[in-house]
């Protein structure tokens, strides 16, 4: 079924819960940017179109760095709650971008850091700046275990980004060749709900296909993964996701959560979806 907003379509698979989210071909109002830049927001960035690494600039700027020091701290302590031991271990961070994050894992007891990401100034940023090991990586064309040289990792991280990829089977093809028996899986995902789909609507490039907690655990499990954690966690961009709910965007809020109340009540969407929430999900696996 498929739920509507300003800049996609979210494809919703009621036997599974995976979205797919898929660009509009046009957006309703683009011509309002002509007359005001405070309206481009609403219409098609070309240079993106273009060089989608643009998106990711930010990683390189001293706001995101002081960001990432902070999150690092943050997640840390959660998984030291869930008993996750960092001391003497390699820690590998997928899409990890400028390389701050993973960094800070050497303070609290890594053995050794490495960082991929698919911007390739965020990679120089991470070598040159940071002095730590960093690849540039795409989740959809790259080979992790190629990229990496086939390296063994105790702890790898995905932050945010198997919303980019298409295909896990191929992801966790990978995930095999780089991790060893004990090897420690995270990852931390947007949960597909109504209120991630309208606070993600002005977003253009973004998440490919969200997966709820549910699928993703039973899709591992089936390749030799057994599941340590599976819960929810509010910890990164809850503020920003909020921030596209104030003027001009409001409107645009209001109008498409009426159309897809109706769509979501008339298809018996399931209960999980109707969430006005950005939810992030956390699942911590073992390799068996």
């Amino acid at each position: 079924m498929k739920i509507k907003t300003y800049k996609h379509n979210w494809n919703y698979n009621l036997s599974n819960g995976v979205t797919t989210i898929k660009s509009r071909k046009k957006y309703p109002l683009s011509f309002l940017s002509f007359f005001s830049k405070k309206f481009n927001i609403l219409s098609r960035n070309k240079e993106i179109e273009k060089d989608p690494s643009i998106i990711y600039e930010y990683f390189v700027s001293k706001k995101d760095i002081s960001v990432q020091t902070d999150r690092a701290n943050a997640f840390s302590n959660i998984l030291k709650r869930y008993g996750i031991d960092f001391n003497g271990k390699t820690i590998l961070d997928i899409s990890g971008g400028n390389g701050v994050f993973v960094k800070q894992f050497l303070k609290f007891g890594a053995k050794s850091v490495t960082n991929t990401e698919y911007s390739k100034d965020a990679v120089n940023f991470s070598k040159k700046t940071l002095k730590i090991n960093s690849f540039e990586y795409d989740i959809n064309v790259d080979k992790l275990s190629s990229v990496l040289k086939n390296e063994k990792f105790d702890i790898i991280m995905l932050r945010g980004c198997i919303e980019f990829c298409e295909d896990l089977i191929p992801l966790t093809k990978e995930l095999k060749l780089i991790s060893h028996q004990n090897s420690i899986i995270i990852f931390s995902f947007i949960i597909p709900t109504l209120g991630a789909a309208l606070r993600t609507q002005f977003d253009q490039y973004n998440v490919k296909v969200c997966r709820p907690a549910k699928f993703i655990e039973h899709h591992f499990s089936k390749n030799d993964f057994e599941t340590k954690i599976n819960s929810e966690i509010f910890l990164f961009d809850r503020n920003y996701a909020y921030q596209k709910l104030k003027w001009p965007y409001t409107p645009f809020y209001i109008y498409y959560l009426i159309l897809a109340l109706f769509k979501v009540h008339k298809n018996n969407y399931p209960n999980d979806f109707h969430s006005l929430d950005c939810k992030t999900g956390l699942l911590i696996l073992n390799r068996s």
